[in-house]
């Protein structure tokens, strides 16, 4: 392994690839957020029309409408609602974007129309985007974390040859990562506490690609690179890393390992203003999408396998949560987590309420208006 006076030098070429995003922002959080058990006397009924002219009867739309997505490149259940009908069977027709302007992130991209649905990410990216200015709100959930490898929602790696043999060995390294904001940094911070270190202890480096930040710890720019599934999985099978933590570790030390996974779908309140119906529509799709998958587990890794052109031998994926329709506790639980460790943004407790993050108004699950 490198010295760090060597690591300086190469800090240069990973930066080139690195795209980081800092958002100043206030602090938020509460952890008394519930689900809430009565439909909003403002949510607008089955049968009502949007300002777009769309409604939501008998489990479809009037009239279709072409939603505009992320391209998956990981296991993710619009790939499913796609693939298997979903989204046609309730009206939806789908556009994928690739990949994003250079320095625009999601929510940019979703604020100014882009693309329609931050389809990946998590509570603290949403908090952060709402505190600059983008107001998104969190309409849907998604996976669940696992302690089984082939489920993993992100590994710490390190080279086979590190001299990184305890988590604590960690201080004074340099550290990749896909991005700010979300699980990844959040995560990082928890492990970071769990072992007596802080964010001042490493040096981070965003990347913007899982190849290069695989690249950059093979070639001995970084010291440990965070990799998320199927990634994770496809580089540790290719030899000459070895796993240094699980996201699933992490979590479970503070409180519930399966929830560093809960990724969560949101629309921009503007959108969801303008097409209530459509809102309706892709989230009975995006649901009866997740439930079909953790029913067929094995052909919905096919699936994703096939979509993102990955050996089904080295396909990743994850369990979706139980729930058709946002659970508050989820929500405040990365809140919390996020207070405790004094994450960027979180550092005053109570400055906004979880439970102003999400909605389930729009939902047709949550609503009674389909059961299945």
């Amino acid at each position: 392994m490198k010295n760090m006076k060597n690591m300086k030098k190469m800090k240069k070429s990973v930066l080139v690839l690195a795209l980081v995003t800092v958002l100043a922002i206030g602090a938020i959080g509460s952890y008394a957020a519930q689900v809430p058990t009565t439909t909003p006397a403002s949510t607008p009924g089955a049968a009502s029309v949007g300002p777009d002219g769309r409604s939501f009867v008998d489990g479809k739309l009037n009239k279709r409408y072409t939603l505009k997505l992320v391209r998956p490149t990981q296991f993710n259940e619009a790939i499913f609602a796609d693939k298997q009908g979903f989204f046609d069977a309730v009206g939806i027709d789908v556009e994928y974007i690739g990949a994003l302007p250079q320095g625009v992130s999601l929510a940019q991209a979703v604020q100014t129309g882009i693309v329609d649905v931050f389809g990946s990410g998590h509570t603290t990216n949403i908090a952060l985007a709402r505190q600059a200015g983008v107001k998104l709100k969190i309409v849907n959930a998604g996976t669940l974390d696992s302690p089984d490898f082939t489920q993993t929602h992100m590994t710490w790696f390190v080279r086979e040859d590190s001299d990184i043999r305890t988590e604590a060995d960690i201080k004074g390294k340099t550290l990749a990562l896909g991005s700010l904001g979300g699980c990844e940094e959040l995560w990082t911070t928890v492990f970071l506490r769990q072992n007596g270190l802080t964010r001042e202890d490493i040096e981070i480096v965003v990347i913007n690609r899982p190849i290069a930040i695989e690249q950059a710890l093979r070639q001995g720019q970084v010291d440990v690179a965070i990799l998320h599934g199927p990634n994770n999985r496809i580089a540790y099978e290719a030899g000459g890393l070895r796993i240094l933590k699980k996201s699933y570790d992490i979590a479970a030390g503070a409180g519930d390992g399966t929830l560093s996974a809960v990724g969560v779908r949101a629309f921009t309140e503007d959108f969801i203003a303008e097409h209530p119906a459509v809102v309706r529509a892709y989230l009975a799709a995006e649901n009866r999408a997740q439930a079909w998958a953790n029913a067929n587990y094995e052909q919905a890794l096919a699936d994703a396998a096939e979509f993102l052109e990955v050996d089904h031998k080295l396909i990743a994926g994850y369990p979706y949560t139980a729930s058709r329709w946002v659970e508050g506790e989820k929500i405040a639980f990365w809140v919390k987590t996020a207070e405790d460790n004094k994450f960027t943004g979180f550092e005053t407790p109570g400055a906004v309420r979880a439970e102003d993050l999400y909605t389930n108004d729009y939902n047709p699950f949550f609503l009674g208006e389909l059961s299945e």
